[in-house]
């Protein structure tokens, strides 16, 4: 009996020695199924800092585990080619590019463990932070304008006042004739005018965006400047000027007649005498905000270059490229007589640009400067949304003419129509929709393109003035330019054939602050922008530096800026890209805004510092002011 208990025994405690054998190896091997393994948070994917700089690997980072609750304090860090003391390391040893592979583990009293991977980049080291330019007080004072009509080799936009009492300023960004007692001035007595030599044969559209504070008339008169007695060459008479802004337009013809100038004197007439208007008032307050002057050649229709109305299969006339994990392709639709763009998946990363869609223009090149439309028959059968380009098919925006945004509803045949002036020169340009950005829930689309035309219509010369007026005055007189004022903008409102104000915009200052007052935004970001250093006057970077821009800016109603950037004059927007910052809000209070390049650059660079304003939120906002009290740019040099 003895014996049987004890081999019973014996067999027993066997069994609980093996037992504990094995669990002992499963729990080394993560293998135990009633131990749950510990987790780790809190790791970022990866960091940057610079050498030098003391990085706290374990700042925000926990473990925990089901059984043995929070075991952050067993935490292990490790990276080969750093040491380590309770979570922290100084990098002395520069790793901009790969970075260094930081790993995480704990360990869990049962033998389970847990890991996790950071990629610590780490930056060449710089010196102190010094301020590089800095703009905190901006100053362009009101200037009253003298009348210098007489002086005729001055080939700019002049002011000529006799008569009246009152004065011409250049006031908020515009030229104000403010006529406190009209008296009996002539109209040609209260005058704005400007001289163009060297103009070819052709059609023209003389332009004047501006207002008046009470209704009044103005006259319109392109002059033979070059006839020793009074000569016109066209001209319209008792234009209605009142209280809202106003696009004022005179055509005239320079051709084989009796119109056989090539120097004409733009003349803007504001005051009346015998022929006037019953309701002409004898004080008045006229605010010219732009001029500009297109010349189209040849006549007045426009020049074919390419249809397309895809009565049979053209298998080169619509082109589809995705990436980033979308999926398109193009069909020809036999019944529709259409060209058919089918997504069947929308990216899962990248942007409008993934899904590119191009329209072929065989044989079509593109001259800077000179003016092009085009039309064509889109449907989509749900709503897309996008860009439409018109650049080259292999350089893409490097040698781009024209940007649109798209918009397109569901089930919707819209005939899509544009007129514009090319920005550059183009030799294999393509009407490209870039559509890779899909509406919420829409997975799957189909556009329909159809009856496609490309023309060549008119040629643009364009001569503004605006708020710049000034250094443009000082330029022309030979006194050299101002560079304490770098400031510039462009307005969207100069695009040809278009009665629509859009993108018109001046610039001025008011207590010490740089004002950009939209009068009217316009829906494409560009068409209302304003540019700080430019060619004359540029910011320069130096290529072994680090740098910060910051800027204090507010605005009159809350906006978002769809872009800032910091960019290289001259140069594609891509490859001349410093920093972009996109989508910036902006309010009624003081916000200040940020950009830091945090990449030494490959070499020194002439840059410029963009705000494009333009948006459909903007255009639909009416007038906006938008203050900037401060820019300051800041450098820190490499050492080491």
């Amino acid at each position: 009996m003895k014996k049987i208990l004890a081999i019973s025994l014996a067999a027993a405690l066997s069994l609980t020695v093996l037992a504990g054998c094995g669990e002992t190896e499963n729990n080394n091997n993560n293998n135990n199924a009633d131990n749950s393994a510990p987790t780790i948070e809190g790791v970022k994917l990866e960091d940057t800092i610079m050498a030098g700089t003391e990085w706290n690997a374990l700042e925000g980072v926990s473990a925990t585990d089901k059984e043995d609750g929070d075991l952050t304090s067993k935490i292990e860090v490790s990276a080969s080619g750093l040491e380590f003391k309770d979570g922290k390391t100084t990098p002395t040893v520069a790793s901009e590019t790969l970075g260094y592979e930081i790993i995480y583990t704990v360990k869990d009293s049962g033998g389970k463990t847990a890991t996790e991977y950071c990629t610590l980049y780490v930056k060449q080291a710089a010196g102190e932070e010094k301020t590089l330019k800095s703009y905190t007080q901006f100053n362009v004072a009101d200037k009253t304008l003298e009348s210098d009509k007489t002086d005729a080799t001055l080939d700019w936009w002049t002011p000529h006042f006799a008569v009246a009492e009152g004065s011409v300023k250049l006031t908020q960004g515009a030229i104000v004739f403010d006529i406190t007692d009209r008296k009996e001035a002539g109209d040609g007595d209260i005058l704005f005018s400007r001289t163009m030599n060297d103009l070819g044969k052709g059609r023209y559209e003389f332009f004047v965006w501006a207002k008046s504070s009470v209704k009044t008339y103005v006259n319109m008169i392109p002059k033979d400047a070059a006839a020793e007695e009074w000569k016109t060459v066209g001209g319209d008479y008792n234009k209605e000027l009142g209280t809202e802004l106003t696009l004022l337009r005179c055509s005239f013809v320079l051709d084989e007649s009796d119109n056989n100038t090539s120097s004409v004197e733009l003349r803007l007439h504001m005051g009346k005498d015998g022929g006037a208007p019953a309701d002409m008032p004898n004080a008045y307050a006229i605010t010219i905000y732009k001029t500009a002057l297109y010349y189209i050649t040849g006549s007045d229709s426009a020049q074919t270059l390419y249809t397309q109305d895809f009565d049979e299969a053209a298998a080169d006339a619509v082109a589809v490229s995705a990436g980033d994990g979308a999926a398109a392709t193009t069909s020809y639709d036999a019944e529709a007589k259409a060209q058919k763009v089918n997504i069947t998946s929308y990216p899962t990363s990248g942007g409008v640009w993934s899904i590119k869609v191009d329209v072929a223009l065989p044989n079509v090149t593109l001259e800077k400067g000179a003016q092009y439309s085009y039309s064509m028959k889109v449907t989509a059968e749900k709503a897309q949304g996008g860009e439409l380009l018109v650049e080259s098919k292999t350089l893409e925006a490097g040698a781009r003419a024209n940007f649109e945004n798209l918009a397109l509803s569901a089930g919707e045949t819209k005939t899509i129509e544009k007129t514009f002036t090319a920005e550059n020169s183009v030799n294999d340009p393509v009407i490209r929709f870039q559509i890779g950005n899909a509406a919420d829930g829409v997975t799957a689309n189909t556009i329909t393109i159809d009856e496609v035309r490309f023309s060549k219509t008119d040629e643009k010369t364009e001569n503004k003035f605006n708020s710049y007026y000034a250094n443009a005055r000082r330029v022309q007189k030979g006194e050299g330019f101002d560079a304490d004022y770098p400031i510039d903008f462009y307005n969207g409102s100069d695009e040809f054939g278009s009665d629509k104000i859009q993108g018109l915009a001046t610039v001025y200052t008011e207590n010490g602050n740089l004002v950009y007052d939209v009068l009217q935004g316009s829906a494409t970001d560009w068409h209302s922008k304003l540019v700080i250093g430019f060619k004359e006057n540029p910011i320069p970077l130096e290529s072994n530096s680090y740098y910060t821009v910051r800027i204090k800016i507010k605005a009159s109603k809350a906006l978002s800026c769809p872009v800032i950037a910091l960019h290289e004059i001259d140069t594609d927007w891509d490859m001349g890209m410093v920093k972009k910052a996109e989508n910036v809000a902006i309010g009624v209070d003081w916000t200040e805004v940020v950009l830091t390049v945090d990449e030494a650059l490959l070499a020194d660079k002439n840059c410029e510092l963009l705000f494009q304003f333009g948006s459909q939120a903007l255009s639909d906002l009416g007038e906006v002011k938008i203050e900037i009290s401060e820019i300051t740019i800041l450098q820190r040099k490499l050492v080491g």
